[in-house]
């Protein structure tokens, strides 16, 4: 919901934040549009968000789903895929 992304982060913004780091899918495209009309700054989420509010987007955090997905199958590929929880950091380039 853009719209309530956009009227929470104006909230914030108004009472003093400078950035934003959302985690909200779409509606994160309101965070950036409050960011572009206040002049302060947000952080994208998922993707490289620069694009979407050049300027305003002081950086993003990537998840790295093509490595996830590639350390899967040459998991199963080599036959030590056993399933669970497998956390991929920075060093594993799961986030970037």
């Amino acid at each position: 919901n853009p719209g309530r992304g956009k009227e929470l982060a104006l909230s914030q913004y108004q009472s003093g934040v400078n950035v934003i780091f959302h985690a909200s899918g779409s509606t994160g495209l309101g965070v950036f549009e409050a960011a572009r009309s206040t002049g302060k700054l947000a952080i994208g989420v998922d993707a490289d968000q620069y694009a979407e509010a050049p300027g305003f987007i002081l950086t993003s955090m990537v998840k790295g789903v093509d490595q996830a997905v590639y350390d899967a199958i040459a998991r199963v590929k080599g036959g030590t895929f056993g399933g669970g929880i497998l956390q991929l950091g920075l060093k594993e380039q799961g986030v970037d």
